[in-house]
């Protein structure tokens, strides 16, 4: 490994990995990462070869499956009023109620906290339940 074809965390500053999913066939899932760097020395193709990062994210795709089922199950006036309840009954914050409900965290300088919030708040964006 070299710093000029791989990323490493504390060098380079846009790392552009973007996690999906994608139907395989009627309730199986594959995972994919998409759209990996627009640099010129494709760092970041070399990168998730090296480490394998399908493989490794593809044993996480019970993750997916269970954000795909809370987008089937609750509406997504369903989750404000959820939002709403928690915040007004017990006082806990839009991080916080995020945090329980999707089991990540929503502001990216605390994911590392929270083990695969990248994925899956790329999983939610996708999905459509938060915004970007």
């Amino acid at each position: 490994m070299t710093l000029e074809n791989h990323l490493h965390p504390y060098v380079d500053k846009d790392i552009n990995f973007q996690f999906s999913y994608k139907l395989n066939s009627i309730d199986k899932y594959d995972f994919t990462i998409k759209n990996i760097g627009d640099d010129s020395n494709n760092k970041s193709k070399n990168t998730s070869t090296f480490f394998k990062l399908k493989e490794v994210y593809e044993t996480h795709i019970d993750e997916v499956e269970d954000l795909l089922k809370i987008k089937k199950a609750y509406s997504a006036t369903y989750l404000k009023s959820m939002k709403a309840f928690f915040k007004d009954s017990s006082g806990l914050s839009n991080e916080e109620v995020y945090r329980l409900a999707f089991g990540t965290e929503i502001n990216e300088s605390k994911f590392e906290k929270r083990p695969l919030s990248r994925m899956k708040r790329d999983i939610l964006i996708e999905l459509g339940i938060i915004r970007k």
